[in-house]
């Protein structure tokens, strides 16, 4: 009896992972972010067959979906290519370049070059492959987590589009649920999970897609009766108080803590805040821009040289990336929980404000005004005393 015959082959379908099952097959199918889904409008073309391209962004975000999508749509006009930039060496991406090179002239079809963690190319291996995205033998659609400016080497970054993928969003994830309820039988969503628990999971998952499907799928497996209720999650070892805030909440309530937590000098509370916020999930980046503000705000001429570190720490950290950026983001929150404050910046700004609009239409003080053009602004001009609405404590 031949064990991989027809009458005794399970299904595929059914042997496939729950995510795999319901993976996207179209454009329209990805949940994107408007700015990604902009970003990725090309995707929409013909002539996508030719563009290089790498998305970068965290687990869980359709990153893999996205090369599945390019896959189908350009079957009939390349050769398609799957690797993980762990498993392969230099000799066998040159055999492969080569291969590609000898079907690009004889077949006139390019090459589309699928890598995952493309992160962990060595420098070598980036090498190896741009001779032929350069003459269009080999198309790389590239994954990965890490910023590719920073893990990529220039030449290769510059042949292709880098294109960020943010975490899925509050619709985003309902509507995946909604696709994972439907695929294990069930009519409507509120047939499976009632709607906290949904939203707990949502939360829990914090953006990544395939984490939601997962649980999903794990309660299915474990409970008989529907719908699940906000005690069934104790099944995958969640309660009620590991479930972190939305997304957006988290970010803005940990964001207010560390900004105050800084003001008042506070360097324990600070790293607390910052910790909770890098390994929440929230962009280094955005964290510098509010660090740039504090500094202004309320440092401001107290130490007028912290404006300037934390714009180079911040330049740093684009260029380096993480985990090595980490340490230049901690040192800038202990540099400014520990500095001198003053607020006189923006209470100087607030005061001018006022007197500005209030005296809109006079026109400036006669010493103050050029009158002709041989007049020097600035020489031999007398102090002007005749405000008297900024006082310096």
């Amino acid at each position: 009896m031949d064990l991989f015959s027809a009458n005794h082959r399970v299904d595929n379908k059914a042997k496939k992972p729950l995510a795999e099952r319901i993976r996207p097959k179209s454009f329209k199918e990805l949940y994107l972010s408007s700015d990604a889904e902009q970003k990725l409008s090309f995707l929409k073309h013909d002539d996508l067959v030719g563009i290089s391209f790498v998305l970068f962004g965290p687990p869980g975000v359709g990153k893999t979906s996205i090369m599945k999508v390019v896959e189908a749509k350009t079957a009939a006009l390349s050769r398609h290519v799957w690797l993980n930039a762990v498993d392969i060496s230099v000799k066998e991406l040159r055999q492969f370049c080569s291969e590609a090179k000898e079907i690009f002239l004889i077949q006139s079809k390019k090459t589309i070059l699928f890598i995952d963690e493309i992160h962990r190319l060595s420098k070598a291996q980036q090498d190896v492959l741009l001779p032929s995205i350069e003459s269009g033998e080999v198309v790389l659609v590239g994954a990965t987590t890490e910023n590719p400016k920073s893990a990529l080497n220039r030449p290769l970054v510059s042949r292709c589009r880098v294109i960020k993928l943010s975490s899925v969003g509050l619709l985003g994830m309902r509507a995946l649920s909604n696709k994972v309820a439907f695929e294990l039988g069930f009519k409507s969503i509120d047939e499976f999970i009632d709607k906290d628990a949904l939203e707990a999971l949502i939360n829990y998952a914090l953006g990544d897609g395939r984490k939601l499907i997962g649980l999903l799928e794990s309660l299915h497996v474990q409970k008989e009766s529907f719908p699940l209720k906000v005690n069934d999650l104790s099944l995958i070892s969640i309660d009620e108080r590991s479930v972190p805030l939305s997304s957006a909440q988290f970010q803005v309530e940990n964001t207010s803590a560390l900004i105050k937590s800084m003001r008042s000098s506070d360097l324990e509370a600070s790293m607390l805040y910052l910790i909770r916020l890098v390994e929440g999930g929230v962009d280094p980046v955005y964290i510098y821009r509010r660090l740039l503000v504090f500094t202004s705000e309320d440092v401001g001429n107290a130490d007028p040289q912290a404006l300037i570190l934390v714009q180079s720490s911040k330049a740093i950290f684009e260029a380096v990336g993480m985990p090595e950026g980490y340490y230049g983001l901690v040192q800038m929150v202990e540099y400014l929980a520990k500095a001198p404050k003053s607020r006189k910046v923006v209470a100087f700004l607030k005061k001018t404000k006022e007197v500005s609009w209030s005296s809109v239409k006079d026109s400036p003080p006669a010493h103050l005004q050029i009158r002709g053009s041989g007049a020097k602004t600035g020489q031999n001009l007398p102090k002007s005393n005749i405000y008297g609405f900024l006082e310096e404590d």
